[in-house]
């Protein structure tokens, strides 16, 4: 799927921005996760 400048020229960019935050707001969920499951496999190695 080939993505034109007129494609960019008909996104509104207040979509373009809520989805932008929308995605920040999941990847730092994820690396919340990431970082959470990190602390309890140390903590069970440490165990």
């Amino acid at each position: 799927m080939a993505l034109t400048i007129a494609d960019v020229e008909r996104w509104n960019a207040g979509d373009v921005r809520e989805v932008f935050h929308a995605a920040s707001s999941r990847a730092q969920a994820a690396q919340d996760a990431a970082d959470e499951a990190a602390g309890v496999r140390l903590q069970a190695d440490a165990g």
